[in-house]
């Protein structure tokens, strides 16, 4: 099994171990330039703004007279 490249076939274990080798020094560079840093304390909304809610959704508000009640 080989796969098709612009340099000719490439046997599958070659093209997967330089992938393998590219994904782990990424990880590793990623590492390596977070080291140091404390960010379990950090919220990831201080860092994105995303905000990211868990609470109940909101209620509607009762009906303040008489024939005023919500009506599907």
């Amino acid at each position: 099994m080989s796969s098709r490249s612009p340099v000719g076939k490439l046997p599958v274990p070659l093209t997967l171990g330089v992938i393998n080798a590219t994904a782990t020094a990424s990880v590793v560079r990623s590492l390596v330039a977070t080291r140091g840093r404390n960010t379990s304390t950090a919220p990831a909304t201080a860092k994105t703004g995303a905000r990211i809610s868990v609470s109940a959704p909101p209620q509607r508000p009762a009906a303040r007279h008489r024939g005023d009640e919500d009506v599907p």
